[in-house]
This record gives structure tokens, C-alpha cells and sequence, in this order.
């Protein structure tokens, strides 16, 4: 093919990517209960905004009854499908939402993957303890940088215990970083 080809055919590929986007956040949003919607629209335009990765957000006790697995589900998808609008990464759109169950350090862990590997319990097994060994460095990581903080005056003790709960599943946006949360983040 030559090089114009080339960019015709990525172009018709983007646009086939933002079609199968519109369409699916069209979906969503007559499924969707509307504060479910909401709550997964505000945290997508954060994504985006942020550049995709980790995001990290607060919610309140209402914001985390919204954000079930189910909407978290949602989100991994819409994050799949946004990556596909990239230039060479129109593959993205067609990863599925593969569950990889708990380690020590995560609960609920899931992750963006192509159908093959989300077919293959070795290979998931393989992430989850990527995913777990990870976020058990990040907390040790955290613990260490707060014992820095509290030693040197810049945190009280007081101010420890203000993060909310690890209750929240860990997830994998599908680019190898963990887009799941941890302590008080969406």
C-alpha cells in the first residue's frame, strides 16, 4: 500500500472507532440508571483530561454505591474503546473486561485484554500477580514516604485514617499501568 492508502485506511479506522464510541456511550446512557451515567461520564472526562493512566478521586458515600462492578465494567470498556481512537492502537476497541480475582494487596482486580488471554486462566492468574505484587510495593511505597512525612513534621498523626477505605476492586486500564484505585481513588 502506499503511504496515502496507508492514512486512508487509518482514518477509516478512527472513524469506524469514534462510530463504535458514540454508539456505545449512546447505549449507556438509555441502560444506564442516570446517576450511574453521570458519575461514569464525570470519571471518563477525567481520564481523558488527565491524559488516561491513574486518576485519583475521592467519592462520597453515594458516588461509591453508584460505582458498582458493573459500572466499573463499563468504565474498562469505554477506556478500550477511547484507546482505539489512537493511531495504531485501533485494536484497543475489540479488549474485553477479563475478572482476575483477588491477591493479597487487591480485591476484584480486572482487566482490559484481548478474548485470547481473557480465554487463558494461566495467563490471568499471571497478571493478577503482577497487578497484587505492584500494588503491595505502591502501599509499601506510600507507607514509607507518610513515615518520612509524619517524622519530618510534614503530617501529623492526627491527619492519618482521612483516605477512604481499599475496598474498591483493582482494575488495569490495559496498557500494563494499573488504572484501578487504590485508597480513596476512582
Amino acid at each position: 500500500m502506499s503511504g496515502g492508502e496507508d492514512r486512508a485506511d487509518g482514518e477509516r479506522r478512527r472513524e469506524i472507532a469514534r462510530s463504535q464510541l458514540a454508539l456505545y456511550v449512546e447505549t449507556l446512557q438509555v441502560t444506564m440508571p442516570a446517576a450511574q451515567y453521570e458519575l461514569l461520564m464525570e470519571v471518563i472526562r477525567m481520564y481523558v483530561e488527565a491524559g488516561g493512566g491513574r486518576i485519583r478521586i475521592k467519592m462520597d458515600g453515594e458516588e461509591r454505591e453508584l460505582f458498582t462492578r458493573e459500572v466499573q465494567k463499563e468504565l474498562l470498556t469505554l477506556i478500550g474503546l477511547l484507546g482505539a481512537l489512537e493511531p495504531g492502537h485501533e485494536d484497543r476497541g475489540d479488549l474485553v473486561v477479563a475478572e482476575l480475582g483477588d491477591g493479597e494487596h487487591i480485591k476484584g482486580a480486572m482487566s482490559l485484554v484481548p478474548v485470547a488471554k481473557a480465554e487463558n486462566p494461566e495467563e490471568l492468574r499471571r497478571m493478577r500477580e503482577r497487578l497484587d505484587s505492584a500494588a503491595g510495593q505502591r502501599r509499601a511505597d506510600t507507607a514509607e514516604v507518610e513515615a518520612i512525612a509524619r517524622a519530618s513534621g510534614m503530617r501529623s498523626e492526627s491527619s492519618e485514617g482521612s483516605e477512604a477505605s481499599d475496598d474498591e476492586p483493582d482494575q488495569d486500564d490495559g496498557r500494563g499501568t494499573n488504572g484501578g484505585r487504590g485508597p480513596g481513588e476512582r
